[in-house]
């Protein structure tokens, strides 16, 4: 079992348990997610608990607002963990994991937004040495 998967499937048990929901069947919980807007057959959600698949990114969102809690401490546990799981000894990347988790979660007019502010911030002819500000022609003599 991949450790990921498994990291979910403990904040999923604990989840349940804190909705009282632990005692639920797969099918049940299957149904209770309909209501949520997500179609998973008893033998997905089964898939979730024993840590053998992880949802889907829509599905998050629908799983999360079941279990009264927000989709990326769900999928990625509390702020400082998430990196910690996925990316156990490699620092290096901890911050830009942490980003695309961010960026994933996001709606799509927000995402439009990240990208705009990329594009921006990485358009030719920005001064690497000045942030925000343009290179310039150098003044001609008189």
């Amino acid at each position: 079992m991949d450790k990921r998967n498994a990291a979910f499937a403990k904040r999923l048990h604990v989840a349940l348990e804190r909705c009282r929901l632990l005692d639920k069947s797969d099918g049940d919980l299957a149904t209770l997610l309909v209501r949520h807007r997500v179609v998973v057959s008893p033998q997905t959600v089964g898939n979730w608990r024993r840590g053998r698949h992880l949802p889907k990114l829509d599905q998050f969102v629908g799983l999360a607002g079941m279990l009264r809690m927000e989709p990326g401490e769900l999928a990625f546990g509390r702020l400082g963990v998430a990196v910690a799981e996925q990316r156990e000894g490699d620092a290096a990347f901890a911050e830009e994991d942490a980003v695309v988790q961010a960026y994933a979660l996001l709606d799509e007019r927000r995402r439009a937004l990240v990208r705009e502010l990329i594009g921006l911030l990485s358009a030719p002819g920005l001064d690497a040495k000045r942030p925000g500000r343009r290179k310039t022609a150098p003044a001609k003599a008189r």
